[in-house]
């Protein structure tokens, strides 16, 4: 029993490790699509967000999702799929802490959410658990 424990948590924690820091290494520039509709008030509320990596055109999208495109800043967009359309909803300033695994969004009042990324599988899925921030 101690043997398959110790072979759980050798083998798995790093390539837990291994997966956030692909996430990192790879966010700049990268695109993913969360739940259907999350806005500037609702993502505040969220206590986790689930995340897949973009790997198609947005046209082609069967289901209305909201869309996070990071680039300088996080661009959140709405994509409406029986119309073909992506509606910007808002723009953020993020941060990442990428030896402790936590993507910081700063929103427009100057608050921070603070986010540390769960296991990602094949660095194309990921979920961002909420932390609340320090005093």
């Amino acid at each position: 029993m101690l043997k398959n424990i110790t072979f759980i948590l050798f083998f798995t924690l790093p390539a837990t490790c291994i997966a956030q820091t692909l996430f990192f290494d790879n966010l700049k520039n990268s695109v993913w699509t969360g739940e259907e509709h999350l806005d500037e008030i609702t993502i505040p509320k969220q206590k986790e967000i689930g995340l897949s990596r973009l790997t198609t055109i947005t046209d082609s999208l069967p289901v209305n999702k909201t869309i996070w495109a990071f680039n300088d800043s996080l661009v959140l967009s709405y994509h409406n799929a029986a119309a073909g359309v992506d509606t910007v909803i808002t723009r953020y300033k993020y941060e990442i802490d990428k030896e402790n695994s936590l993507l910081r969004i700063i929103t427009p009042d100057k608050g921070v959410l603070t986010y540390k990324v769960g296991i990602v599988s094949t660095n194309s899925t990921a979920i961002l658990i909420r932390r609340k921030n320090k005093k």
